[in-house]
């Protein structure tokens, strides 16, 4: 269960940083880069610099669980394609398709964009998602949301130097040994519990390729496409267009107030959905 606050800030904000790596740095120092083996060093390194750089590219991910005879079963796919500008510029198209136990397989859409001003919100399903909560389309200002971050995080979205330099120290946390590189592909084995499995990223630029992960009771098989660096984005690439005659919602206000105007960043109360 989500509420609603989740909804329309972490499971968006968790798109900021799109990349094969997303993994939260631990309250801990990450491990100091002269401490690292060559391979976590080479990836702390290389893939953070993808954000300080206009791209593109779309994710396939499929995630298994293991079932009671230990065998490997699908729970949910997710496709999705970002186009990201900057940090406070990107979009984000999210479909995912999960077994419902009455319905069956359920596919749900989701556009998540940042324009600058507004973080945006939009599903076909957003009312059934919602419980009537919303109805259609809702924004969000980014001032509230660089705050909750702060907040949360110690996340700044004005500051990509830092935004970086934080996906490093996560990426520093895990184990990467290079195994298996070819002249275009640099593969890297994770070996060490909780986190295994591999990722190749493209020996040019760095962009994810393919991966496998591996943690308890779950793998997810990752295969990425059409990744490219991009020189400048057509005007109204990052302008969200609703449908005519559809309103957005401005549900800032009802989120401060949720939140108790910031202090402490907890809800006032929990309204799942």
């Amino acid at each position: 269960m989500f509420s609603k606050a989740i909804l329309l800030g972490a499971v968006a904000l968790a798109g900021v940083a799109p990349l094969s790596a997303q993994v939260e740095a631990s309250p801990e120092a990450a491990p100091e880069a002269a401490l690292m083996n060559k391979g976590t060093q080479a990836v702390a390194k290389n893939v953070p610099k993808i954000l300080a750089s206009s791209f593109q590219s779309t994710f396939a991910i499929d995630v298994f669980g293991a079932d009671a005879d230990a065998e490997d079963k699908k729970e949910q796919s997710m496709n999705f394609t970002v186009k990201f500008q900057d940090m406070k510029n990107w979009a984000l198209e999210i479909s995912m398709t999960a077994e419902d136990e009455f319905e069956g397989e359920v596919t749900q859409t989701f556009t998540v964009m940042a324009d600058g001003s507004y973080l945006y919100l939009d599903s076909p399903d957003i009312a059934t998602m919602s419980q009537g909560f919303l109805n259609g389309p809702a924004k969000l200002e980014l001032g509230f949301v660089e705050k909750m971050m702060k907040a949360e995080m110690d996340f700044d979205l004005n500051d990509g130097e830092g935004a970086r330099s934080k996906l490093s120290e996560a990426l520093g946390q895990l184990s990467f040994k290079e195994e298996g590189s070819t002249e275009g592909k640099r593969r890297f084995l994770m070996n060490e519990a909780p986190m295994t499995g591999f990722m190749v990223f493209s020996a040019e630029n760095w962009f994810l390729e393919n991966a496998e992960v591996n943690a308890p009771g779950m793998k997810a098989v990752i295969k990425a496409s059409d990744s490219a660096k991009v020189k400048e984005w057509p005007e109204g690439t990052f302008t969200f267009k609703p449908a005519e005659g559809v309103v957005v919602t401005d549900v800032t206000s009802m989120l401060q107030g949720m939140m108790g105007g910031m202090g402490g960043m907890e809800p006032e109360e929990d309204l799942e959905f």
